[in-house]
């Protein structure tokens, strides 16, 4: 997944010529807003000659299928000032004559979505009347601080839940994989690289602006499980509602492109 990297592209443009077949094998081979990155994957392995889909995944019964469930939120009060103090201080950058990179405005941005404190009531109503999805669940948040507010929910629905960090022990994820607990909270790490077939629901609080992070996290759930035949899967996604609305400011709507897309990824049906 990290070919086009900035360290890669720096070591080994040029170096790869040596071999004389080349194949990549990737979830998203285009990397967003890395041009030089794209540039460097194209001329050092070359262009993508096929593709195999989630939705030709699903219609041919290699992924299950999958129910999503969109909760719409909204920012409050010291959200927006939050958002107000980025773009103030974005344009006082750009007027003191300092470069800029609207990738940093974003994930600036981005992350008050990501821990913003309007989801957590709306997730407490969730769960008192779908405790269920607790159950093989792995819930996705942007920092370790922000899973702490998760915490104090989910422990009065399933006592027994885990948490996994970048530095905690794989013994937590090897107990979730065998079963012996069923929710697990968790950041980045458990992204890419697990196979846990048991796994049913995922509730995401943090996405990428990357389609390659949501594929990762959504796949999660998606394995086929064959001590479960007949697995269906659930996606809970927290949805910025704002982005349904035309407010004039330059953030692009990425949660409305990741609706519209996991919408139409839980209608694919198998064949």
């Amino acid at each position: 997944h990290n070919i086009g990297s900035p360290e890669n592209v720096k070591n080994l443009s040029g170096n790869l010529g040596i071999f004389e077949w080349k194949i990549g094998l990737s979830a998203t081979p285009e990397r967003e807003y890395d041009e030089d990155g794209n540039d460097f994957i194209n001329n050092e392995i070359g262009d993508v000659f096929f593709k195999f889909t989630l939705e030709d995944a699903i219609k041919k019964g290699i992924l299950c299928e999958f129910d999503y469930i969109p909760l719409c939120y909204s920012l409050d009060d010291d959200d927006r000032k939050r958002i107000k103090g980025i773009y103030s201080a974005h344009q006082a950058k750009i007027k003191s004559g300092q470069k800029v990179s609207k990738i940093d405005l974003y994930i600036q941005l981005a992350n008050v979505r990501k821990t913003s404190k309007t989801k957590i009531p709306i997730f407490k109503k969730f769960i008192r009347d779908n405790v269920k999805l607790l159950n093989r669940c792995i819930i996705f948040t942007e920092t370790k601080e922000y899973a702490k507010l998760i915490q104090d929910v989910v422990i009065q629905y399933v006592p027994d839940y885990h948490t996994y960090y970048a530095e905690d022990d794989k013994i937590s994820l090897e107990l979730f994989t065998n079963g012996e607990f069923d929710c697990l909270i968790s950041c980045k790490k458990i992204s890419e690289g697990i196979d846990i077939k048991s796994v049913r629901n995922i509730i995401l609080f943090s996405t990428s602006r990357a389609k390659l992070e949501t594929v990762q996290r959504v796949g999660r759930c998606l394995r086929i499980d064959p001590n479960d035949p007949h697995k269906r899967s659930n996606v809970i996604d927290f949805i910025n509602e704002d982005d349904f609305k035309d407010n004039g400011e330059i953030y692009d709507p990425t949660d409305k492109k990741r609706y519209i897309w996991m919408k139409q990824m839980s209608e694919v049906r198998r064949e």
